[in-house]
């Protein structure tokens, strides 16, 4: 989509030019959710459909002065004396990590994009990246109301695909009123009853996820949808799943399903309420339903993403000190 400058700082504008056209053609491609270069400073981009890299080549002055111009939105710098910068594009929804020597070789940058376009979960079943037995489930899961979380490496797409989860979501339950908590503004609903509720926009006054958790619980939601639980706000969010507002869903980073135990046990062990790790595996067990996996796929024709495991969550044996789960 057409990025609209009506409405954008002099500091945006002279960041869109300084992309080129090339670059800023992937920005405006509602198809493409990450762009960046390596040293060697071809540009490479990343959709639903897997990770590409372009015959677009840039110099390294075009690559300095991106850099240069990122920092500068934010009123800040990036130089080989001040290495790393990350910055939150707000107005353009971009995420940008800028990296310099002597971290790396050459300057570099990342970008990724908040998600213009939403794909469905039929999207995703059309693409081979969800079997039509997951997808039934999947599909299932909502209806029923189950607490879901959707599990994945940095990069695998949870987001995204948590997005084509809600648009489902608002199929099968149009009655429903969402309360989405996020860092950032990233989920999509197309829900007609549906509340926001952001950290990064009060910074200023340190409101946290925990905050917004229970701020959503007086907004009589029928569901809580987390971005990311990622700090001991994962027991607030579990408690309010398992009191009277189930259906929820969150993304948590794990590499598989099974390996998301053990991150939401060491997130949940970092509240203040939960004594011990036999309380925080118990009360786990007691409010998740099931974790769905989504991994990148090294393939031929390149990375993929893949819908690769789900598990139904049936509670923790206190006797055997185990989850106790079906893969399907």
């Amino acid at each position: 989509m057409k990025i609209n400058r009506d409405n954008l700082s002099r500091k945006d504008i002279f960041l869109l030019n300084s992309f080129g056209e090339d670059v800023l053609n992937l920005i405006e491609d509602d198809e493409v959710n990450e762009v960046y270069v390596n040293h060697d400073y071809y540009v490479w981009k990343d959709t639903i459909y897997g990770r590409v890299k372009t015959d677009i080549l840039l110099k390294e002055s075009t690559v300095r002065s991106i850099c240069e111009a990122i920092a500068g939105v934010n009123d800040d710098i990036i130089s080989e004396t001040k290495p790393e910068l990350g910055v939150e594009l707000v107005n353009l929804e971009i995420r940008a990590q800028l990296v310099y020597p002597p971290i790396s070789r050459r300057p570099i940058f990342f970008l990724r994009k908040k998600p213009a376009k939403v794909y469905t979960l039929e999207d995703y079943k059309s693409s081979g990246s969800l079997s039509e037995a997951y997808y039934d489930v999947i599909v299932k899961l909502i209806k029923e109301r189950k607490n879901v979380v959707v599990a994945g490496a940095t990069g695998s797409g949870k987001t995204t695909f948590l997005n084509a989860i809600l648009c489902k979501l608002s199929e099968v339950s149009p009655e429903h009123r969402l309360l989405l908590l996020e860092d950032l503004p990233e989920l999509k609903s197309t829900s007609k009853d549906v509340q926001r509720l952001t950290v990064s926009g009060n910074k200023s006054t340190k409101i946290s996820m925990q905050d917004l958790v229970f701020i959503a619980m007086r907004m009589s939601p029928h569901r809580i949808i987390v971005g990311e639980v990622r700090n001991q706000a994962a027991y607030d969010m579990l408690k309010a799943w398992n009191t009277g507002h189930e259906g929820g869903f969150c993304t948590i980073h794990a590499n598989s399903t099974e390996n998301t135990f053990l991150r939401l046990e060491s997130l949940v062990r970092e509240s203040p309420q939960v004594n011990d790790t036999e309380m925080a595996r118990t009360f786990i067990g007691a409010s998740i339903n099931a974790v769905i996996s989504i991994q990148k796929k090294v393939s031929d024709t390149g990375t993929i993403r893949l819908i690769d495991d789900i598990i139904l969550v049936h509670g923790y044996n206190s006797s055997t000190k185990q989850f106790e789960f079906t893969h399907l």
